[in-house]
């Protein structure tokens, strides 16, 4: 294990399943369950908060998560998941930080999927990036020219664009002006 590369673990949230892996350049264990109860919001944050600690060793120095809905990184702020019908306003980040003590980054699952396949995957060294992620809903990232980085929308297209966070300007709640979703670091 190389421990000039931090320990981190990324968590994929779908509509039907959770799973967590711990990370140091690759995947050196791994969790997976599916979700008990979506109806019940406090049930959803158990089953994720229950595998990330199946992969968590003292090692881990952050948590990420993807999560196929409406997401405001900065704050990490997750609204109307589809899937998930007792999310239409959970602080994720606050949640899990208190939970673990570690910094969380939170993000759409597709600009998680295409960050993470523009620097270790497929797309390494590429100047163009068309992504099209497939689970419970779809989402598909695209970007032409260097990658964003933190602070800069992805253009991309959803089935349902109103219930995504994968869209470049997305409809917020009514109460909140438009803005892009922002890729974590």
């Amino acid at each position: 294990m190389n421990r000039t590369q931090p320990t981190v673990i990324g968590v994929d949230l779908g509509g039907t399943n959770v799973r967590a892996g711990r990370v140091v350049q690759a995947v050196i264990d791994h969790a997976a369950m599916s979700l008990r109860d979506t109806g019940d919001s406090q049930s959803v944050i158990d089953d994720v908060c229950a595998t990330i600690e199946r992969v968590l060793t003292p090692e881990v120095t952050a948590i990420g998560i993807g999560v196929p809905s409406l997401v405001d990184p900065d704050l990490g702020i997750v609204y109307n998941v589809t899937n998930i019908p007792s999310w239409k306003e959970v602080h994720l980040k606050q949640i899990l930080e208190a939970r673990f003590h570690l910094p969380v980054h939170i993000n759409n699952d597709a600009n998680c999927f295409a960050l993470g396949e523009f620097h270790y995957g497929l797309g390494q060294g590429s100047r163009h990036l068309v992504g099209l992620i497939i689970g419970t809903g779809l989402g598909a990232p695209a970007r032409s020219g260097p990658f964003p980085s933190r602070g800069t929308p992805l253009s991309t297209s959803s089935a349902d664009p109103a219930s995504c966070g994968c869209t470049a300007w997305m409809a917020r709640p009514s109460w909140a002006a438009p803005r892009p979703v922002m890729l974590m670091p």
